[in-house]
């Protein structure tokens, strides 16, 4: 049973009855005329906000549902399940009661999402050992990829498209023809799981940060190991990214530090950071001059690359801050967490200007569209959502 109250006086308007087992979500429409509601009977239903009258009842989800939310506009609604049986996310139309689009997470642990340059795809690692590739205007399944033996922790599109690169628990980089979806080149090297990947912007070299505390820089061409960096005090090392000239690398662990190397003669330039919590995820300013870090105590800070000092700290995440990215255009922060949301930040002020709930576990990802368009994040309940950023825009 839903109940719903007047903020007021505090009086009972309404009992909303038809659910068959526990109500797990409920949401007002962005015109507060209507409520939608998730349950564990499998069911998304919506009501009258006014009279408490069942309006619509939607199905199509094959178990329990976590969390029922309307689109910003009213027109859509959107229901994940995060199980095992139904690790999906489906899109409805308000109008017709009909499924618009359907993501399906075959596991409740999805690690890693990567847009395609084109924007046309997505590639997920998830929990199953497997690879998927999504289609991103219909949401269609495309291919599966096999071929690791645990779980898929990264998973990098190159820069033109052709290839995608994954790491995993395995201990395994993988090369894989995005076209084809076969397996093209196993690097093996690493002693612990590979945590993080990322291309030169040239496509050429392919970096891979692991939990051994090393990391490898590969030749993509030829699949050979032509250097190793050491530095991180033994601890894990949780990310790393290419500056965008290619020239740099930052790498970010849990010795609470980033550091910067050179990536031809293998130097390590400068160490970034020192405060009491592990750096979890690093990101590049477009021009190279700012270094964005996030940590595991939920602040995101900016450094100056030249010096070394601390700029600002962004503050809104309550838990470990995941990921870190720059729009396109430079000028729109975006962050995951384990408080299970995606924010948005003004990179001039460091003013946050959205908060994207939706998921129902750890976001572990977020990418935006080559176009800058659109946000999608990745979360450990299995699915993959999209924010069209104009209907979050001031």
């Amino acid at each position: 049973m839903i109940w719903t109250w007047d903020v007021q006086t505090g009086d009972n308007k309404a009992r909303l009855r038809g659910h068959r087992s526990d109500v797990t979500s409920v949401a007002f429409s962005p015109d507060g005329k209507r409520i939608v509601s998730a349950s564990n009977d499998k069911t998304v239903r919506i009501w009258d906000a006014q009279t408490g009258a069942h309006k619509q009842q939607l199905i199509g989800h094959t178990s329990k549902i976590d969390c029922a939310v309307y689109s910003p506009d009213g027109r859509s609604i959107v229901s994940g399940g995060g199980n095992r049986e139904d690790g999906s996310l489906l899109c409805w139309d308000v109008q017709t009661g009909f499924v618009r689009q359907s993501v399906v997470g075959h596991t409740p642990f999805l690690f890693d999402i990567s847009y395609s340059p084109d924007g046309k795809t997505i590639a997920a690692g998830y929990g199953d050992d497997a690879i998927r590739v999504w289609d991103v205007q219909t949401g269609a399944l495309l291919k599966t990829l096999r071929g690791h033996t645990d779980d898929v922790d990264c998973i990098m599109f190159s820069p033109d498209g052709k290839m995608l690169a994954s790491g995993s628990e395995d201990h395994t980089v993988r090369l894989w023809d995005a076209k084809t979806g076969q397996c093209i080149k196993t690097l093996k090297g690493h002693g612990d799981r590979v945590w993080s990947l990322a291309y030169s912007p040239d496509g050429k070299t392919l970096a891979s940060a692991s939990l051994d505390a090393t990391i490898g820089l590969w030749n993509v061409q030829t699949g050979g190991r032509h250097a190793t960096f050491l530095g991180h005090d033994d601890s894990h090392i949780n990310c790393a990214v290419f500056s965008p000239d290619g020239q740099t690398l930052a790498t970010g662990g849990d010795d609470w530090t980033a550091h910067l190397w050179d990536v031809h003669t293998g130097e390590m330039i400068k160490i970034i950071g020192g405060y009491n919590s592990g750096v979890e995820s690093v990101q590049f300013s477009p021009d190279s001059k700012t270094l964005i870090t996030g940590h595991g105590d939920g602040l995101i800070r900016a450094w100056d690359i030249e010096t070394g000092a601390h700029l600002k700290a962004l503050t809104g995440h309550t838990d470990r801050v995941n990921c870190v990215v720059y729009s396109p255009d430079g000028r729109t922060l975006a962050s995951g967490s384990h408080d299970g949301t995606a924010r948005l930040w003004d990179v001039q002020t460091g003013e946050q200007t959205a908060v994207m709930k939706g998921h129902g576990n750890v976001v572990d990802e977020v990418a935006f569209s080559p176009d800058g368009q659109t946000l999608a994040t990745g979360s450990f309940d299995g699915t993959i959502l999209l924010w069209p950023l104009k209907e979050w825009s001031k």
